[in-house]
């Protein structure tokens, strides 16, 4: 287990991975593309996510299963190693010529070794690719639940109706003599607002 947090085997693909592409890109998409790396590496979370019944069950149903017959085949690797020279041959010399290249270690059969690794390999990227699947199923649900809704909605021609709350109405006091007084007096000084103090022609009397 190395300090990523990943097995060896995995660390060593994302180098290899990239250091193929900081030499066949230029330097002005060397970032870009090992940004989109980073996002296409297999993380700690990815190898350890535990999926329940009822994902299981979905990948089940919506993924295809293909068998490869060819994958980590030595006959098949000496097949596209041969070539033209097996065009318009009969099965029989084809067969002659696929053991002469196993015989002659043309070719050599995987070992063990080497197909638990690529086993592995394959099966830590699976378990990626699978909750990207996942996770973007789950998306689609929820994108589709709300456009159902909104659909529903518009229909139905139901509008949200923003009602505002109304003031709260101050108390009306009581009409008394005492109340009567205070408006005249209000009114009073109403009247004298405007008039310049030149015109008041009292005179405070001495103090004495």
């Amino acid at each position: 287990m190395s300090e990523t947090g990943l097995p060896d085997y995995l660390d060593k693909i994302h180098a290899e991975i990239e250091k193929i592409l900081i030499s066949i890109l230029d330097d002005s998409e060397k970032e870009l593309a090992l940004k989109a790396l980073q996002k296409c590496k297999i993380t700690p979370a990815d190898l350890q996510r535990e999926y329940s019944p009822v994902e299981v069950r979905e990948l089940c149903l919506r993924t295809k299963v293909r068998v490869n017959m060819s994958d980590l085949n030595c006959l098949f690797d000496a097949k596209k190693r041969l070539g033209r020279r097996l065009e318009n041959r009969s099965e029989s010399y084809i067969n002659r010529m696929l053991i002469k290249s196993v015989v002659r270690k043309m070719v050599e059969p995987y070992t063990d070794e080497e197909v638990a690794c690529i086993n592995l390999i394959r099966r830590s990227w699976l378990k990626k690719v699978n909750n990207i699947r996942l996770d973007q199923w789950k998306t689609e649900r929820e994108f589709s639940y709300l456009m159902d809704l909104l659909t529903q909605l518009d229909s139905s021609g139901d509008a949200l109706e923003l009602v505002s709350e109304r003031p709260e109405l101050l108390p009306v006091p009581e009409y008394t003599e005492e109340f009567e007084d205070m408006i005249i007096d209000m009114e009073t000084e109403q009247d004298l607002w405007g008039i310049p103090d030149e015109y008041d022609t009292g005179v405070v009397p001495p103090e004495s």
